[in-house]
């Protein structure tokens, strides 16, 4: 076996000599495969969105799985940049993304370097940004402020005038499946329709919905959306499944943090994540 080691180890100089090329090709083979074989163990940026809200522009970038990253922001002309380690670009993303609404001028992604894609945000004007990861399925959610953030912010007990109704799930969401095959998304749809009507019998308030068909919309764009529209109410609808045939009533979920573990494993399910995610989510915002 040795011997025939060494005469294939000699067979590879004499045509080394013989052919030069090939062996400057079999260099670069050996040198790049450990590169090309580690491309799919890279995690995907999947997708680039933006909303224009009042105040602020919401950026996203879906992700295939949870990432590290940095980021920076550096003068002339003025951009905030977001590098995601270990990570690769999509050949179906669109990598530049025209905003021009007086907070943003673009938003660009590309492959900064072979493991490292990076997003650029391009400034106009912005008093204040924040940045956070959302799972299930994995969101880097950059919010970026402009002058107008503390104007925003409205008081709760003022008189309602904009109210955003959003019937949760919907189009490939079906929500809670009854045992007849019916459908959580279609309930909350017509609930929603019908609470539209009878609220714009009032003229002093202003009735808008996150969806009045059968869509999907990401939980970012609804809360998005509301904002944009200087909602002073936002009323998620659902309705809830359970083992207990008996079961009956009206839940009612404000904006705070509960120990109790069916209210958590009900916000779990509502929200598309996991239990453990969700206990997670709520020790990291307590801290």
């Amino acid at each position: 076996m040795k011997e025939d080691a060494r005469y294939r180890m000699q067979d590879i100089h004499a045509s080394c000599i013989m052919h030069p090329a090939l062996c400057i090709l079999l260099f670069f083979l050996i040198i790049l495969s450990p590169a090309i074989g580690s491309s799919e163990d890279r995690i995907e940026v999947l997708d680039l969105r933006h909303w224009t809200s009042k105040g602020y522009t919401r950026v996203v970038v879906d992700l295939s799985a949870p990432v590290e990253f940095s980021k920076n922001r550096i003068a002339n002309p003025d951009r905030l940049y977001f590098d995601l380690k270990n990570s690769r670009i999509s050949k179906e993303i669109k990598t530049t993304l025209p905003v021009g609404d007086g907070i943003l001028k673009t938003v660009r992604a590309g492959q900064f370097n072979q493991d490292t894609v990076r997003v650029v945000l391009d400034l106009e004007e912005i008093s204040d940004f924040k940045v956070f990861v959302l799972d299930e399925p994995v969101r880097l959610v950059i919010d970026v402020y402009g002058h107008e953030k503390a104007a925003n912010t409205h008081d709760l007990a003022s008189a309602v005038k904009t109210i955003v109704l959003d019937p949760g799930h919907g189009g490939h969401d079906p929500g809670a499946v009854g045992p007849n095959g019916l459908y959580e998304k279609d309930i909350v749809l017509d609930i929603a329709l019908k609470v539209r009507t009878i609220l714009s019998k009032n003229k002093n308030f202003r009735i808008l919905l996150t969806r009045d068909k059968d869509v999907f919309i990401p939980l970012e764009e609804r809360t998005a959306f509301a904002n944009s529209k200087n909602a002073d109410l936002f009323i998620s609808i659902h309705v809830n499944a359970s083992h207990r045939k008996t079961a009956s009533g009206v839940e009612t979920y404000l904006l705070n943090w509960t120990n109790d573990e069916e209210s958590i494993r009900v916000a779990a399910r509502e929200n598309a994540i996991s239990l453990k995610k969700m206990k997670e989510q709520m020790k990291r915002y307590k801290s």
